[in-house]
């Protein structure tokens, strides 16, 4: 519910901010 919900957000803003420094 909305623990996973807080964990998949999480998880993307992790892995956008692993790709905006590799894409950059």
């Amino acid at each position: 519910g909305i623990a996973r919900h807080c964990n998949y957000l999480g998880d993307l803003l992790l892995a956008l901010s692993f790709s905006l420094p590799c894409g950059a």
